[in-house]
């Protein structure tokens, strides 16, 4: 990723500038933007660590916690994004980035059903969300086709009955279950030896 000289210069200042503050008032909030900084010159690891260390003084910061996941995944650590995102939705479930992004994370780790879940949900939150909207759209049919057993090509669908087959002129009658179960163990096993 090619960073824009002038840009980097600038979030260097910005990172110390905030690094400055945070040495101050190390309980601050202001490490959210420290990371995003990092993330703008390409440190990933570095803007994780600091959400991470972060996190460990003010744990339900829920925009830390976004970021934090935003960030696994863009590093591509979707089981721990996944992980973040479903810590914020117990929290706060309308949260709309969160839901957005958990979702792109059960998109990545293969899991359809649960993206599908998720982007109902943000139908719900969010009627005018035409990103989520459409993807909702292109993966239902996919979910859908994947829930459907099977079929041979001519093969009719029919119910499921609830009732075993009859049995055909060449196959054996099923027995029918045992109309009382055994009274005590010694009946079912015979008489001792």
């Amino acid at each position: 990723m090619a960073i824009d000289p002038q840009k980097a210069r600038a979030s260097t200042a910005e990172i110390q500038k905030l690094s400055e503050r945070m040495g101050r008032d190390p309980a601050s909030r202001l490490f959210v933007p420290l990371a995003e900084e990092y993330r703008k010159l390409g440190q990933l690891d570095r803007a994780i660590e600091t959400l991470r260390g972060g996190l460990k003084i003010i744990p339900n910061y829920t925009t830390a916690r976004v970021a934090l996941g935003r960030l696994l995944l863009e590093k591509g650590a979707l089981a721990e994004a996944r992980e973040e995102f479903e810590a914020v939705l117990r929290e706060a479930p309308e949260n709309l980035l969160a839901n957005k992004k958990l979702a792109e994370a059960y998109r990545a780790l293969g899991m359809n059903a649960r993206a599908v879940d998720v982007y109902r949900r943000l139908a719900e939150l969010d009627p005018f969300d035409n990103e989520s909207q459409a993807a909702l759209k292109a993966l239902e049919p996919v979910v859908s086709s994947a829930a459907r057993p099977l079929a041979k090509i001519d093969e009719p669908t029919r119910p499921l009955s609830t009732r075993p087959p009859e049995p055909g002129p060449s196959e054996p009658p099923i027995e029918k279950p045992v109309e009382k179960p055994f009274d005590n163990e010694e009946e079912y096993l015979g008489s001792p030896i």
